[in-house]
């Protein structure tokens, strides 16, 4: 099946898809930050799940990253109940850490959800399967993720810009400026150097054209995966390694 018929394929799939339940908004870092990880696959993101959200199969809101070549399918794929809002207790209790009700910057926890993810091989076929746990944080309006999991072969970490140690725990920082676009949208050369030279990471699907600061940092601890995550955060890297040196010490 050549690339047109696949995404003509796909499209009425989800078309066919009950009216109900949407991707969430909220999926969009994860998995963006995923693919851009995966050195397989390059990085020019082919959906963009911030401003569009697309109705899906079942009871599920899916979103999906990968690259849809000629004839496979290879990336990471998640999905989460779109309706999904766990309690502080319930989502501290699916993580199996101690997560913070409050950050000392006055980040406030305000719901928790599960997020499936599996890991696909050229073929489509599916290499491994987890569960995650995240926890949403606010503050002014700004959001982050807190994301907990057990470490996977699959998500393999990008280009560390900062990295500090707490208690013998390793702290990695790393950020990306996303450039969103419509999907007939044509780069500038100026957009088209500073994606080939990594400045900026493309994600195309967006309704319009915007510029977005992404943040990531990650640590490991006790047999668990973590990471705190956001756009356009206003934070210093400082300061979001600073919240995870107080989770660590927890």
């Amino acid at each position: 099946m050549d690339e047109m018929n696949l995404d003509r394929a796909l499209r009425e799939t989800l078309q066919d898809c009950t009216n109900d339940l949407k991707a969430p908004d909220r999926l969009k870092t994860r998995v963006d930050f995923a693919m851009q990880n995966n050195t397989t696959a390059p990085r020019r993101k082919m959906c963009s799940w911030k401003r569009t959200a697309i109705t899906v199969c079942a009871v599920l809101a899916v979103a999906v990253t990968g690259v849809f070549a000629a004839t496979s399918m290879a990336g990471i794929y998640s999905h989460s109940w779109s309706n999904q809002k766990m309690s502080y207790a319930e989502t501290a209790s699916k993580a199996g850490v101690q997560l913070p009700e409050m950050f000392s910057n006055g980040f406030v926890f305000q719901s928790g959800y599960e997020v499936f993810s599996e890991a696909r091989g050229d073929a489509g076929e599916t290499e491994s399967k987890w569960t995650d746990i995240n926890a949403v944080y606010e503050k002014n309006g700004v959001t982050l993720s807190l994301e907990t999991g057990v470490p996977q072969d699959a998500l393999i970490g990008g280009t560390v810009k900062q990295s500090r140690e707490v208690d013998g725990v390793k702290v990695s920082y790393t950020d990306d400026n996303y450039l969103s676009v419509p999907p007939d949208y044509e780069l500038t050369e100026a957009q088209k150097e500073a994606e080939s030279s990594g400045d900026i990471v493309v994600s195309v699907g967006s309704d319009q054209v915007e510029m977005n600061f992404f943040q990531f940092v990650s640590w490991e601890q006790d047999g668990k995966r973590h990471s705190l995550y956001g756009y356009d955060t206003g934070l210093t890297a400082d300061e979001l390694m600073d919240m995870a040196a107080e989770m660590i010490g927890a």
